[in-house]
């Protein structure tokens, strides 16, 4: 167990192989992904886990590469389908119009629990209601 404070922006470790299998519900897109500069990918985010699965099989190597810089400190742009790191969406909006834009350090509940099921051991998998 590795605690979860810090940067909303980190990139956290991905278990690529589990995401491809299981997937992660709707948090697969909350999560901060490294950017590795593909159109195709970043609009995967945003349209969903099917399209995102499709596109990690194709960049499965950039992305490994990418949080391999990551673990030598090395600091990447991110990707992620989470609102707060999406200037363009109306949630975003909404909140810059309020002046409440959630600070970098401030946790996504949300996103931090859908995190720990896609990394809990043993593997746990989550199943939509109604099937």
């Amino acid at each position: 167990y590795e605690a979860r404070r810090g940067s909303e922006r980190r990139v956290w470790p991905l278990d690529y192989d589990r995401l491809l299998r299981s997937g992660f519900g709707n948090g697969g897109t909350l999560q901060v992904f490294p950017d590795i500069g593909r159109t195709g990918f970043r609009e995967a985010i945003e349209q969903g886990l099917p399209t995102l699965r499709s596109e990690i099989v194709l960049n499965r190597e950039a992305l490994e590469d990418a949080h391999r810089q990551v673990d030598a400190g090395v600091e990447i742009e991110i990707v992620s389908g989470h609102w707060r790191f999406r200037n363009g969406t109306r949630e975003f909006k909404y909140w810059e119009e309020k002046g409440r834009l959630p600070l970098d350090h401030a946790m996504c509940s949300v996103k931090q629990w859908f995190y720990h099921i896609h990394r809990s051991e043993p593997e746990v998998q989550m199943r939509s209601w109604p099937p």
